[in-house]
């Protein structure tokens, strides 16, 4: 199953591609971009240790897992104190730990909705991608035409997604997502 989070509405087809392809060698895989900041642990405002960058990503989504919502020992977690998953694949991780989640490389682009600059900064990149004619506005109700084809994964070249090929648009927060490469 292939989940991804709303509020990242500027997700592009080379992501979506490489997700699916990741599919063909791997059970589960997650979309994340390495860490640019160097990043501490806390515990009561004070710096307790400071990880290796290298070692660090940004979780992003889409994400391709099993369906470990349905798994017996992912719903074991719920409703159990300190059960709060953050990310698809931290329940994976957590509930299916025999279960690896790839890496599928992001982009900065696929930026999260969280707080309100963000949508600031989400508007101004949607705005330079309508002009560089990557995406285009949909009305609600509109009448959309199918995606052409996926571009093909950059991690899988050969990986077959035709699956996607007649299915309407993806469309998040009103934008209807890249349609061409």
């Amino acid at each position: 199953m292939l989940l991804h989070d709303a509020a990242r509405p500027l997700v592009d087809q080379r992501i979506i591609a490489d997700c699916v392809a990741a599919l063909a060698e791997h059970d589960a895989a997650g979309v994340a971009v390495p860490a640019s900041d160097t990043m501490v642990v806390t515990a009561d405002g004070v710096m307790r240790s400071m990880p290796r960058r290298e070692t660090l990503h940004r979780c992003q989504t889409p994400a391709v897992l099993p369906a470990a919502g349905d798994h017996p020992r992912a719903r074991t977690g719920r409703g159990r104190p300190g059960y709060c998953p953050t990310d698809d694949c931290g329940v994976v991780m957590r509930y299916l730990p025999d279960v690896p989640v790839q890496v599928v490389p992001g982009s900065e682009r696929n930026i999260k909705i969280t707080y309100p600059h963000d949508l600031a900064v989400a508007e101004a990149a949607a705005q330079r991608l309508a002009l560089d004619g990557l995406l285009t506005r949909v009305r609600p109700n509109s009448q959309i035409r199918p995606l052409p084809l996926l571009a093909s994964s950059s991690t899988s070249p050969n990986a077959s997604v035709n699956s996607f090929t007649s299915v309407s648009p993806i469309i998040s927060g009103g934008i209807s997502l890249i349609t061409s490469m």
